[in-house]
């Protein structure tokens, strides 16, 4: 407990510790115990790429959680200044359908341009004209709502940086749809990057 004692009635508790149970992290708190699952951000799975692979993907994204988080590091591709796309998933089978509308800002740092992009396609424009250069991949996040129901509408936000450009985005599916998954793509192959799923729910 954390006594302010030019004004007491601001007295605020603290954490009184953080341990490991099952592989899970326990805030315990006067007295009271509380998984971080329980306060709203938890680390699902992670993937890193150490041989080349085509895609990427992540199952079993379900109501449990409000929103779903999906963290690049370092992703690169096999073929220099190719995009990242990522596409929603039932049940192992991925959605193509040109029901995907998006739109993205693209913002190039070299030449301080910014352009605007976006339609209806058969995937989610994720990043731009990643370098296959070690190092330089693409890092940021993508944020998907709405997953592992038929309604409402899925929708989805995009913040990645690569050597391309920034990209600032937003889209939709038209479309009712149960998706419980996502891939991510690129030409040709993934040769590096840590993709992390994280879910979030309210307390």
């Amino acid at each position: 407990m954390f006594t302010n004692k030019i004004a007491p009635e601001l007295t605020q508790p603290l954490w009184d510790g953080v341990a490991v149970n099952g592989g899970r992290a326990v805030i315990t708190q006067d007295g009271k115990t509380l998984t971080l699952a329980q306060q709203g951000m938890a680390l699902l799975s992670v993937q890193t790429v150490t041989t080349a692979v085509a895609a990427i993907t992540f199952n079993n994204m379900d109501t449990t959680y409000d929103e779903y988080i999906l963290e690049f590091n370092n992703a690169s591709p096999s073929v220099n200044n190719s995009n990242i796309y990522v596409q929603y998933v039932t049940n192992g089978s991925v959605n193509s359908s040109a029901n995907y509308n998006w739109h993205v800002d693209i913002s190039v740092m070299a030449t301080s341009t910014v352009s605007s992009n976006g339609g209806t396609s058969g995937y989610i424009y994720a990043a731009a004209a990643t370098s296959n250069t070690a190092g330089w991949g693409t890092q940021g996040r993508i944020h998907f709502y709405n997953m592992g129901a038929t309604n409402p509408v899925k929708y989805w936000t995009v913040f990645t940086v690569a050597s391309g450009g920034q990209c600032i985005g937003s889209g939709y599916f038209n479309g009712s749809a149960l998706f419980n998954g996502i891939q991510i793509s690129t030409t040709g192959n993934f040769t590096s990057g840590t993709f992390r799923l994280y879910g979030v729910r309210s307390v």
